[in-house]
């Protein structure tokens, strides 16, 4: 494989004078004039922003590393017969070291170390001298490959790609050849001239598949490649070089074949022939008639129906007539052969009664059936449908019901404010009262009695007791008085406007007690208004009454006090506004 074989191994010796085999520093010192550490060019800065010092290391051997503990070495050049070291200032120890000429560790500089300022070492240092004895005649030779899955021979030789699908060979001087094959590609040949410089081939195999497009003109046949299914109506694809066979087939028809040969990437358009259909007939009859019929979800017509050109297999077939159960059937049509369907249809079906919320009582034409959900077997036509639940509205509506929307769903709306309920009110005066009522709602019909104890400061009266006497004669008396009490009781009547909302007008009387020190005294007033009623939850609702009050009759002292003060017109007249919540059962 060789032209010839190693006569010797080539190795380096290096050699160093005896007592010269440590390094040591022969002088060092400031070279004022010289500005290579401070000039821009050649200027550096040390990690902290500072101009770094340079130490220009006097020396004709390479290969030097330094170091200076801590502080750490700015940059190091090398140049022609010396070594530009910079370091930041203040650095007071340098290590230096060779590979082949020792380490001088921890060398103590004997003068400070100033900021851009350039010095000069001057180093002694051994001779490194290289002895080469003969030389090899080979060299390494790496192929990269793609794909990795390739075999490579190189002259004749197989060797296995590795996972990064290359192989590395040290050939001899010369010529040497290689192949490289894999499947679905095209193989490549090639001469490597190997010499003292190491080589790297790069070899990307072409695939030899060729392009394939398969078109069919139902977009719906199946297309067979080489009997196995690729794709419907049409199919692109690549494929090795060779003969196929295309085969397309559908239901109900007649398979069509062809085939075709594909060169080595080669570009083909094969036109693939379409299936050819299979026909039967079908006769669908009903009782009674004009039924309308499905075929296969489809509507084609009415009862009694005779379609030909139906194609060959399994067909779903469905009647539909208003007021009769839908019927559905599986009927398999023959090749040149007619299928007949006769049907009578039913008026009788299962109905499915639904209701939201479940659990609801159904009534059927005035007779009870049970509770929802409930199926029952029923007739088309109109029906009284009812459903009633605690807490919900009841439900009460003929409806239409047919076989083919057997399926009823009801909501219930909750029932909230109600025709009959029981109340307990607590409404807050726009004055500062609190009034407490108990009410009844019968058929919507309202009755409320109300009590309340008016939150009224005591007030002073200064009134004339004679007033036929002359002015300079005239008395005056002092009293105090207060509302006491007030009790009323109004009628009236409920109109809903819906599940939540609830207007009554109202009409009542209000006695109202008004107390002195020594005795008491009543006004007796009408009043007419308005409760708005809210309810967003049961048993709940908000309550608004805006209202209006007019004294009708006063016992003595009233009348006394309506004369001289408008005591009992602030205190029993007007309109008036309440707002509160109410409880109801």
């Amino acid at each position: 494989m060789f032209k010839k074989i190693f006569l010797s191994i080539a190795f380096v010796l290096t050699a160093v004078a005896l007592g010269a085999q440590s390094l040591s520093v022969e002088s060092f010192k400031l070279l004022e004039t010289d500005l290579t550490a401070n000039t821009a060019g050649t200027m550096k800065r040390d990690q902290n922003g500072d101009v770094a010092a340079l130490i220009k290391v006097v020396t004709s051997e390479t290969g030097f590393s330094f170091d200076n503990g801590m502080l750490g070495i700015v940059a190091s050049e090398q140049k022609t017969g010396e070594v530009w070291v910079y370091v930041p200032f203040g650095t007071g120890k340098l290590t230096i070291a060779h590979q082949q000429l020792g380490v001088l560790r921890d060398w103590s500089i004997p003068i400070p170390v100033e900021k851009g300022r350039t010095y000069e070492l001057r180093l002694v240092s051994g001779k490194v001298r290289t002895i080469v004895e003969d030389q090899v005649s080979a060299q390494f030779v790496t192929i990269m490959v793609e794909p990795k899955t390739a075999s490579v021979r190189i002259d004749d030789n197989l060797y296995q790609l590795d996972l990064e699908g290359s192989v590395s060979q040290l050939l001899s001087y010369g010529s040497h050849s290689y192949h490289v094959e894999a499947p679905g590609y095209s193989p490549e040949d090639g001469i490597i001239q190997v010499d003292s410089e190491k080589k790297t081939i790069s070899v990307a195999l072409k695939s030899s598949k060729g392009t394939v497009t398969i078109e069919c003109p139902m977009s719906d046949a199946e297309i067979y490649l080489n009997n196995e299914l690729v794709g419907h109506g049409s199919w692109t694809g690549q494929l090795d070089p060779a003969m196929y066979q295309v085969e397309t087939r559908l239901a109900g028809h007649r398979s069509r074949v062809t085939s075709f040969t594909l060169e080595a990437r080669g570009t083909k358009t094969v036109s693939a022939p379409a299936p050819q259909p299979i026909y039967g007939t079908l006769s669908i009859t009903s009782t009674p008639g004009r039924a309308t019929v499905l075929l296969d979800g489809k509507e084609v017509g009415e009862t009694p129906l005779l379609q030909g050109d139906i194609l060959i297999g399994d067909h779903e077939i469905e009647l539909i007539r208003q007021d009769y159960s839908p019927y559905k059937t599986t009927v398999t049509v023959k090749e040149g052969q007619m299928e007949s369907v006769s049907v009578k249809l039913s008026d009788v079906f299962q109905a499915v009664f639904k209701s939201n919320p479940s659990g609801a009582s159904l009534t059927i034409d005035g007779q009870a059936q049970g509770i929802t959900p409930f199926q029952k077997e029923m007739s088309s036509g109109d029906h009284d449908i009812r459903l009633s639940k605690q807490g919900y509205e009841t439900y009460h509506k003929t409806m239409h019901i047919d076989a083919i929307h057997p399926e009823i769903s009801i909501d219930m709306p909750k029932r909230l404010l109600t025709r009959n309920q029981l109340q307990l009110s607590a409404l807050y005066g726009l004055g500062g009262d609190i009034d407490f009522s108990a009410g009844i709602y019968l058929h919507d019909l309202n009755m409320e009695i109300g009590y309340y104890s008016p939150n009224k400061d005591k007030v002073t009266i200064y009134w004339v007791t004679d007033p036929a006497t002359e002015a300079s004669s005239t008395r005056y008396v002092e009293c105090q008085y207060q509302c006491k009490s007030k009790l009323s009781a109004v009628l009236g009547y409920g109109i809903r406007l819906n599940n939540m909302f609830r207007i009554t007008p109202q009409a009542g009387v209000s006695n109202l007690v008004i107390q002195s020190e020594d005795q008491e005294t009543g006004v007796l007033s009408a009043m007419a208004g308005l409760k708005l009623e809210y309810s967003p939850l049961r048993h709940i609702a908000l309550v608004a009454r805006p209202s209006y009050l007019k004294p009708v009759r006063m016992g003595p002292i009233a009348e006394q006090l309506d004369k001289y003060t408008s005591l009992v017109c602030d205190w029993c007249s007007g309109f008036a506004a309440e707002i509160g919540v109410e409880l109801y059962f």
